[in-house]
């Protein structure tokens, strides 16, 4: 891997411009599951990289009202984290449409507001609590998810309707077990019994704990096991429930 290096506001606009190419080309992509997630990983990557200097972040921001509705929107994501004036307009207008691309938005904004309340509730935790304030867990229904598995949840569904369940597991999949018991609970057993599937046949010795040690346990699986992580992505692909049911409970 190449090392960082200062780079010139020319160098960041070719980096902009490869940024915004692996997007289009990942949105439009027909082929295998495996080769879309390696134009995921890249884009990311080279997201993450320009976010760290001001000069890429200025082009992302750009990026964000670019005639591509795909890069627009991978952008507004990136850009959230520091500037939530450019990034949540451009994301509240996916999240008004019926697609994925609205799934997605709504997800990153409900995420990003469920941050800003708890930053909020810990800014006033010396105010005295309100008579009608009931204690946590008070009013849930015992053995229904709460909302922070639910959201963890949709975040891992959103993943995988993206990129399969093969890129879900390399971005969280320290989280599959949980949401596993999550779809169970909601009712969404054939989503569970596949990410249930797809850590059998990854095979033992626990799941990594980081994002680089799980794409290199992917990247070691024979032929064999990589066609069938793919079926059951596509098998995935087939349900149409998941969302519903979850929603059902948020």
């Amino acid at each position: 891997m190449v090392k960082d290096r200062s780079i010139d506001s020319n160098d960041v606009s070719l980096r902009i411009a490869e940024y915004r190419r692996l997007v289009i080309q990942w949105d439009s992509f027909e082929g295998s599951v495996r080769k879309a997630n390696a134009l995921i990983r890249k884009s990311l990557a080279l997201g993450e990289s320009l976010a760290e200097e001001e000069a890429g972040r200025n082009g992302l921001e750009a990026l964000c009202a670019d005639d591509d509705r795909g890069v627009r929107l991978s952008a507004s994501i990136a850009v959230l984290k520091w500037n939530p004036k450019v990034a949540i307009p451009v994301l509240e207008d996916f999240s008004a449409g019926s697609d994925m691309n609205a799934f997605s938005a709504e997800n990153v904004l409900r995420r990003f507001q469920q941050r800003a309340q708890e930053v909020a509730t810990d800014i006033a935790v010396d105010e005295p609590a309100t008579a009608s304030a009931a204690p946590r867990g008070q009013g849930e229904v015992p053995g229904q998810p709460d909302d922070d598995d639910l959201d963890m949840a949709m975040d891992i569904h959103s993943l995988i309707m993206n990129g399969g369940v093969d890129h879900a597991y390399e971005v969280r999949g320290d989280e599959f077990p949980l949401v596993a018991a999550t779809f169970t609970g909601c009712g969404a057993r054939d989503a569970a019994a596949i990410l249930d599937e797809f850590l059998r046949i990854l095979g033992g010795g626990g799941i990594p704990a980081d994002m680089e040690s799980r794409a290199d346990q992917l990247a070691a699986v024979d032929e064999s096991v990589a066609d069938d992580i793919e079926v059951l992505s596509d098998r995935y692909f087939g349900l149409d429930d998941v969302q519903d049911k979850l929603e059902q409970i948020l």
